[in-house]
Order: structure tokens, then C-alpha cells, then sequence
């Protein structure tokens, strides 16, 4: 009785956020929760982190550690390429989550030893959690027929976006009650809980959706030459770039008008501790209630060029009217809509694409075109400050010229998208007992 009980109230629950099928409750809801876990665990130790990395050297080192990110990342796609093809997906994703229990272990050991680990923590964080939701997002999208996943990814996605902001309003209070020591403490224990959660096989949600089995023995490093010959996952790629150039070019120029207006440790740890709530909170509402509804109301091509816009218009305003309160606001919309409806379309985008292409190109873009966002907008800062002695206007231009090329890679993406649908209606009407 109790089991029917809850089984109803969950059906009711997640159906107001998106629509679910008989079958697919139980699968989605597991694969929800480990998107949880991955996001608490991680907003853990993102402010531990900052702490660390202000706290012994300062925020030059900081740029300078972001840029290495994506640099080391280069060098490691062999390794991971030939870890997943010995491997396979599945025993890989469980592999890189036992590394990280022990290399967060090793740094907290350092902590306390007092050892110089907040450059290398900073710079292994970035490059562990890029692989691991890379990971994660590439299982899903194998799991689900493009269909399935249009409808689940935002109830999947909605489970991050709680997770992190849990895990962003916990991290103060462990920070506050137990320091350093407890903010390892509980990050390794969100990663055990998320290594230890299974893995739906046994459940039936879709009899196509086996079909979508990968080859684990593929290479994932000949990613790189599919984006070349595939002009799709190309946009895609170029689609993440331009998503995290603008977005830390963003928060580049919200940090200048920090500066201005904040002084002190404690006041500008104040003023960020606000401004990410606020974004969490908001992230959660667009992800519960918005982003399934946009994406069913105007379709993955249309809801594309939303946030584009919104940049591009966004930007312009703050050209015209440079005012911090007005920054502040627009930086809330734009992260919590990133964080949010982006994050779940950029996932959907891999969707019609074969077990292949998916696997090794979605390493490719979320790892290397992902942070290579990071660098470029490093350069940009670099060249801005040191050469062309910009102001604050300078890059709010910049961030104009760089929504005007998304729009345009999203209107690309439209005529692909289109494209593919009608490949795939073809296949299913010559194909009907598939």
C-alpha cells in the first residue's frame, strides 16, 4: 500500500516538471538521483576551492590555473581515450570515481600536513568534474531514444541543478561548523554515495532504447576527427565554446564591478555568497518549471536561440546604461538560465547522433571545447588589460560580438537539427517494427 502510495506521488510530482512514460519512472529517477550526488558532492568543494587558492596565492594565479586546466586536458585525452577503450564506459566511470575518493583523501592529507595543494587541487578539480559529467550526460544519452530523452534529460538535469544548490547552501554551513577537513569529508562522501548508486540495465524503459548501445572498444580520441568530417558535431562544439567564453567573460566583468564597490575579504565573500543563491534558486526554478516546457512549446531549435539572445540583448543594455545593480540582475538571469535550460539543450543537441560519434565526440566538446572557453577568455582578459587597455565597456562589446557569432552558429544548428529529423522519420517509417 505504502509502495503504491509513493509511487503515485512520485508519478504526480515528476510529471510537473516533465512528461513520463509507463516504464520510465524508476530509471529516470535513479539516473536523477546521481546527478544530485555528482552536483552536492561537487559545490562542496567549489568554495573550498576559491578559499584555497585565495588564501595561499591570489587571483592572478587563479587565471593563470583555469588556462592550465585546458591545456592539461589536451594531454590527457590519449590516456583516457585508451583507459575507455581497455575499460569500457561503464567500469571507466566508476574508475575515475574511485581516483577521486583517493586523490581528494590525499589532498585533505596535504591540507593538514600544510602543503602547497591549492594550485594543483584547483587545477584537478576543474578537469575531474569536466570528465566525470561528461561521463554521466554520454550514459544518458545512450540509455534514451532522442524522443525519451527530449522529455527526461530536464528531470535528470533538475536533479543537478538541486544537488548543487543543496550542496552550495550546505558547503557555508560545513564550512562554518567544520573548515577544510569538513568540506573533504563530505564531498567524499557524496562520491561514494554516487559510485554506489546503480545503474538502471535491468529496468525497461523503451525496447529501442537498447538499440543505442555502444561499442565500449571504440576509440574516444578519434572524437577530434569526427568533429572535422561531421559539419553537426562541429556547431556543437563551436555552440560549447562560445556558451563559456560569454558566460566567463560574464563573470569577469561582474567581478570588475566588484572590485569597485566591495572591499575586503569578507565583504566580496559576502556579496558572492548572495549572488550564487540567488543564481541556485533561481537555476532550480527554470529547471522544475521552464526548461521542459520550452523545450515541448518551441522545440530544441527555437529554445536554442533564447539565451543568445537574452546575451545579446543583455549586453547592449549594460553598454548603454553601465550600472552594477543592473549587471548584478542580468548576471542572475544569465547564469541561472545557463545552469539550467542551456545546460539541458547543449546534452539534448547529442541526441539523434550514433553510439560513435556521441561517445567520442561529446568527450571531445565537454572536455577540451569546453575549457578551451576558459583559455580563450584568459586571452581575452590578458590582451584586454595589458595591450588594448580596455575598460568595462571594451568587453561588453565583446560579449556583443561574441552573441551576434552564437546566434549565428544556433540559426546553423536549426537547418542540422531539421535535417536529422527527417533522416530519422525516414528511418522509422521504412523501418516500423524497429
Amino acid at each position: 500500500m505504502f509502495k503504491a502510495t509513493l509511487a503515485i506521488w512520485l508519478s504526480r510530482s515528476v510529471n510537473l516538471i516533465t512528461q513520463v512514460a509507463p516504464g520510465e519512472l524508476r530509471p529516470a529517477l535513479w539516473l536523477t538521483l546521481k546527478a544530485f550526488l555528482l552536483l552536492f558532492a561537487y559545490y562542496q568543494l567549489k568554495p573550498l576551492r576559491e578559499a584555497l587558492i585565495l588564501s595561499e596565492h591570489d587571483a592572478t594565479i587563479r587565471s593563470y590555473a583555469t588556462a592550465i586546466q585546458a591545456l592539461v586536458l589536451f594531454l590527457l585525452m590519449p590516456l583516457y581515450a585508451y583507459l575507455v577503450r581497455h575499460l569500457g564506459t561503464q567500469r571507466m566511470f566508476s574508475g575515475v570515481l574511485v581516483v577521486a575518493v583517493i586523490s581528494l583523501a590525499l589532498f585533505w592529507l596535504g591540507h593538514g600536513l600544510q602543503l602547497p595543494v591549492a594550485a594543483p587541487f584547483y587545477i584537478w578539480l576543474g578537469i575531474f568534474n569536466v570528465f566525470i559529467i561528461a561521463q554521466f550526460w554520454a550514459e544518458c544519452a545512450a540509455y534514451y531514444q532522442p524522443e525519451a530523452g527530449k522529455r527526461l534529460f530536464p528531470l535528470i538535469a533538475a536533479g543537478a541543478t538541486v544537488g548543487g544548490l543543496l550542496g552550495a547552501v550546505s558547503a557555508h554551513w560545513v564550512f562554518i561548523v567544520s573548515g577544510v577537513g569538513g568540506a573533504f569529508a563530505v564531498a567524499i562522501s557524496g562520491y561514494v554515495a554516487v559510485w554506489q548508486t546503480p545503474r538502471p540495465i535491468s529496468c525497461k524503459v523503451a525496447q529501442a532504447s537498447a538499440d543505442r548501445s555502444v561499442d565500449a572498444k571504440q576509440h574516444w580520441f578519434r572524437g577530434l576527427n569526427h568533429l572535422l568530417l561531421n559539419p553537426y558535431l562541429m556547431l556543437i562544439a563551436l555552440f560549447v565554446l562560445l556558451l563559456n567564453t560569454g558566460n566567463s567573460l560574464g563573470e569577469y566583468i561582474l567581478a570588475r564591478w566588484v572590485e569597485l564597490q566591495y572591499s575586503g575579504a569578507d565583504q566580496i565573500g559576502a556579496f558572492y555568497g548572495g549572488f550564487y543563491s540567488w543564481v541556485n534558486f533561481a537555476t532550480v526554478l527554470c529547471q522544475l518549471f521552464l526548461v521542459s516546457r520550452m523545450i515541448r512549446w518551441l522545440g530544441v531549435s527555437s529554445a536554442l536561440l533564447l539565451v543568445p539572445c537574452l546575451m545579446l540583448g543583455g549586453y547592449l543594455t549594460l553598454f548603454f546604461l553601465p550600472l552594477f545593480w543592473l549587471t548584478y540582475l542580468y548576471k542572475v538571469a544569465e547564469n541561472s538560465l545557463d545552469y539550467s535550460l542551456q545546460n539541458t539543450l547543449r546534452h539534448t543537441l547529442f541526441l539523434p547522433l550514433s553510439g560513435v560519434q556521441l561517445y567520442e565526440g561529446k568527450a571531445v566538446i565537454d572536455t577540451i571545447f569546453w575549457r578551451l572557453g576558459d583559455l580563450i577568455q584568459l586571452v581575452i582578459v590578458l590582451l584586454g588589460s595589458h595591450w588594448l587597455l580596455l575598460d568595462l565597456s571594451g568587453y561588453l562589446l565583446i560579449n556583443v560580438g561574441l552573441a551576434l557569432v552564437w546566434i549565428w552558429i544556433c540559426l546553423r544548428l536549426q537547418r542540422h537539427i531539421a535535417l536529422l529529423s527527417a533522416d530519422l522519420s525516414r528511418r522509422g517509417a521504412a523501418d516500423p517494427g524497429a
